[in-house]
């Protein structure tokens, strides 16, 4: 997603680099044509730059380019206080008067920092699915997809209660761990059901993308998901009731033996609703109007 951003604001005329901590580095998935910096190659001018922060760094933003205004991008409300021990008195710089904005993904990250933070106005921006990628079919195959990253050990006693069950015969489980986003893709297209396991998300791409491939997702909606994991569009169960997973991946299993049609539809209803709102053109847009308005309120020029 940051690099995605870095792209829009440099189509847009602003001139706009993700920074790695460690010299060389480049996600491999990434467009070749995004630039990328280290930490070393560059210095902050404290008079035009704004240094952008995820929001793991903690008590730690800031510390790169301290004098430079800075924008806080929350991708996930539950991490903010991750790296902070739980004694630690040390306020996080959200209300800083250099934070000249904080934004987020998801509405419920957002009313997480308004509360955390009182006072502190939250921008939240879109979260594209890339639909050229994340794309429903009609040829879904007996397979269960997961994310072991997240949630494994829930994953582990679902599937071990539907082997027990007897449910799992002819079903084929694929984990999906480090693969490339066009191979992640194609496991979701061809399978039918994904099990969302993660309590704590900012928003749940993951589950997103395969209720984009349409795939019948059930488990947490990890509080982000809420916002697009609803009824008669996913199945989901209350954190940490591994029971009601594995109820819910049966029932789905059942029907998909006795009426494929029905469950199919299912996948497309979901695979509409998130292709609709969370796109690239939706993310884009929501970009550039918030670092318009930025730099508009600065006093700088903004560029159109």
């Amino acid at each position: 997603m940051i690099y995605r951003h870095v792209d829009d604001l440099n189509q847009a005329g602003y001139r706009a680099a993700v920074v790695h901590e460690r010299p060389g580095f480049r996600y491999p998935w990434a467009s070749p044509g995004t630039p990328v910096l280290s930490r070393d190659e560059v210095e902050p001018d404290p008079a035009s730059d704004v240094v952008v922060w995820p929001e793991v760094y903690g008590p730690a933003i800031g510390s790169w380019g301290p004098a430079c205004r800075r924008v806080i991008l929350n991708q996930n409300a539950f991490n903010t206080f991750a790296s902070c021990d739980f004694s630690d008195p040390r306020p996080l710089p959200y209300q800083d008067a250099r934070t000249i904005a904080v934004v987020t993904i998801s509405e419920h990250s957002r009313r997480w920092l308004e509360y955390a933070f009182p006072g502190l106005h939250v921008h939240r921006i879109t979260v594209a699915i890339d639909d050229r990628l994340f794309t429903p079919s009609p040829e879904k195959a007996a397979r269960i997809c997961l994310m072991p990253r997240k949630g494994a050990g829930a994953a582990n006693q679902v599937l071990h209660i539907l082997r027990q069950r007897g449910a799992l015969e002819g079903v084929e489980v694929t984990p999906i761990h480090g693969q490339p986003a066009a191979e992640v893709a194609r496991l979701m297209r061809g399978s039918l059901i994904f099990l969302a396991l993660s309590q704590e998300e900012g928003f749940g791409l993951p589950a997103a993308e395969a209720m984009a491939c349409g795939c019948i997702v059930v488990g947490y909606d990890g509080g982000g998901g809420v916002e697009f994991m609803r009824r008669g569009l996913a199945h989901v169960v209350p954190p940490g009731d591994v029971i009601g997973v594995a109820a819910r991946v049966e029932q789905v299993l059942t029907e998909w033996r006795r009426q494929p049609a029905r469950v199919l539809a299912m996948g497309r209803r979901a695979s509409g609703f998130v292709r609709e709102r969370y796109t690239l053109e939706r993310e884009r847009a929501d970009v550039l109007h918030l670092w318009y308005e930025l730099l508009r309120s600065t006093g700088e020029t903004a560029r159109p």
